[in-house]
């Protein structure tokens, strides 16, 4: 069924188990929670209802606060209420009543502890949001240490090959003076030597 109608079947059922009022004040607002429609407040008023349907989570005292308050906007006190014929009970109230329950629909803007539940939740979602943001801040700044610690790990193996290219390119280029000194001096002995032995052939022999 439609919830407006299962509400209306719930309301019948309500109020033919509750008392008939014996007094022309209004009754205490009273509950009826349904997990499947949510819950209805209801209170009694001489020979009418009024009747408030809310989501479970909606509090009973915001709800009895929104009855009292568009019993005021009818107007209309319960010896009144018996003379009158169905459908003139709101006539010319509508507008009122339609602003009152306007108004409560916001709860936080009604009831201070609703408001403050409100208030505590955004801190709360804002707080989470700060240590979320806190804890990924930290793991880029754990991830950005790594990837220090690794860069400072790669330059140093760099540099340590660097050297080591350094020293072995340092002994070739020796290794490369070493023998063309050596072939250096041995065409400066040759060279001595071809003149030695030169000089020697053309000397004069002795008579």
């Amino acid at each position: 069924a439609p919830p407006a109608q299962a509400f209306r079947e719930l309301l019948l059922k309500t109020l033919a188990k509750s008392p008939a009022p014996s007094s022309p004040a209004p009754s205490p607002p009273l509950t009826v929670l349904d997990r499947g429609l949510g819950a209805m407040h209801y209170s009694f008023h001489g020979p009418v209802v009024y009747v408030v349907v809310a989501a479970p989570s909606y509090p009973a005292r915001a709800a009895a606060a929104l009855i009292a308050e568009a019993r005021e906007a009818v107007g209309v006190d319960a010896e009144g209420m018996r003379g009158l014929r169905p459908g003139e009970l709101m006539r010319g109230k509508a507008g009122g009543v339609k602003k009152v329950v306007e108004r409560y629909q916001d709860v936080t803007r009604v009831d201070k502890v609703s408001a403050v539940r409100a208030q505590t939740e955004q801190v709360k979602g804002q707080m989470e949001d700060n240590i979320r943001v806190a804890l990924e801040n930290q793991e880029n700044i754990e991830q950005l240490a790594d990837t220090t610690a690794g860069m400072r790990d790669e330059a140093n193996e760099w540099n340590r090959t660097a050297d080591t290219v350094n020293n072995n390119m340092w002994w070739k280029n020796m290794k490369w003076w070493f023998i063309l000194l050596g072939a250096l001096l041995v065409l400066i002995a040759v060279i001595v030597l071809s003149i030695v032995i030169t000089k020697a052939i053309q000397a004069p022999s002795p008579v």
